[in-house]
Order: structure tokens, then sequence, then C-alpha cells
């Protein structure tokens, strides 16, 4: 590392930044000189200082810095929901059918397209406040991990179209098209979270964005079940 032109060097520089990493070790750790032992981070976290220590026990010099242990404040929103699964669409026809909306002889003559437009809001607000209340729920924000890309929110949301249609309308077919887009959903998961299994056991134990696109490059073909 001390020696940039000589070729292990250079490949083991660009090994570490296919991966993120730096040399963050600056002086000599060994009596005869250069750098026998190194100390690498991730490039986009804070650069350690790296103290080169000799205690007088071994040709080599012991390696030392520091990191912060405190982890960073948790974060949390705020939202509304409502649990629409619970609304029964017959009483949601019931309620739209006895309302200002379902009988037209209710509406005024001369009411222009402004008025019936802030009316058929407030009616369908007061029927949804009605049979599905709103609620405030604090949840805790959490990044989604490297390897959940936009592909696999794809499959996700796949499945979860399914699953509703499913539960909304029931049938042998929407039921059996939500169990095969689950299933295959389950193995596209698992095949994009083993590359994180393949960079932990490679050494890298939180292992960046840029490790795992590499390391997904290089681990063969990499393809996701049609659905």
């Amino acid at each position: 590392m001390d020696r940039p032109a000589d070729p292990a060097a250079v490949q083991l520089t660009s090994l570490l930044a296919s991966h993120g990493l730096s040399c963050r070790v600056t002086d000599s750790t060994q009596d005869r000189g250069g750098f026998l032992d190194i100390a690498a981070t991730r490039d986009d976290l804070p650069t350690p200082s790296v103290n080169v220590i000799d205690v007088g026990l071994s040709d080599h010099r012991l390696l030392r810095w520091s990191i912060s242990s405190t982890r960073p404040p948790a974060v949390y929103t705020t939202t509304v929901r409502r649990p629409w699964r619970k609304v029964d669409v017959d009483d949601l026809r019931a309620a739209i059918m006895s309302s200002r909306l379902g009988c037209p002889d209710l509406l005024p003559d001369d009411a222009d397209v402004d008025t019936l437009a802030t009316m058929y809001d407030a009616e369908l607000s007061a029927i949804v406040d009605r049979l599905t209340p709103a609620s405030t729920v604090t949840v805790h924000c959490r990044s989604s991990d490297p390897w959940f890309d936009d592909k696999c929110r794809t499959v996700k949301r796949s499945v979860r179209l399914a699953e509703l249609l499913a539960r909304r309308c029931p049938s042998v077919e929407s039921t059996a098209d939500w169990q095969s887009r689950h299933v295959v959903a389950t193995t596209a998961l698992f095949s994009a979270s083993s590359v994180m299994r393949l960079a932990k056991s490679r050494g890298f134990l939180q292992p960046s964005t840029r490790t795992v696109v590499h390391l997904r490059q290089h681990s063969g073909p990499w393809t996701y079940p049609s659905l």
C-alpha cells in the first residue's frame, strides 16, 4: 500500500474501492517499513484517525482508532390511516344510495359544477368517516436493505395487489393468482437477499450498496421470475 505503482498494491486498492472502502493507515506499520497492516473503512462514513503505536512486543505496530458507538436517533413519522379492509361493500353501497348522491331529487336544480363537486366531497367524506374512522398512527421509519431495489418493490407490490383483489372479490382464479404470485415473490426476494449473505460470508459485516451491486455483477445471472 506504500508503493502505489506496485501491481499487488494497485489490485488491492482497486478491490477496496470496488466495495466502497479506503485504507486509512498513513504511517509505517513494521520495523523494516511499509504498510503490512492496514485498516480500511467505508467511504460513506466519517474517516477515522488511525494511530500506529509501537508497544514493544513485536516488529509490527499496533493500529488503534476510534469509532462512534452512538446510534443515530430514530426517525418517526405521523400518518393518518383508515381500516379500509373492514369496509363492507354492501354497507358502502347502501350508505351512498341513502345519501343525497343516490337521490337525484334532493339535488338543487340550479346548482353549478363547483357546488355539486363540493357536495360530492362532503357526502363521501361523511360516509367514509362513519364507516371507517380515521386514526393517527406514529410509525418508525426504517431504511430498506441494500438488496431491496426497485425490482423487489415491483414484485412485492404485485403480490399485494393480487392479495387485495382476492380478498375483495374472492374466487378460485383470484386466489390461485395471489398464491402463485406469492410463491414467485418469495423466490425472488430470497434470491435477492442471498447477495447480502454472500457479502457477509466474504467478510463484509455491513455491506454498502456498492458492495452489493459489485457482488451481483460477479455472482452469476441475476434475474427475477416473471409474474
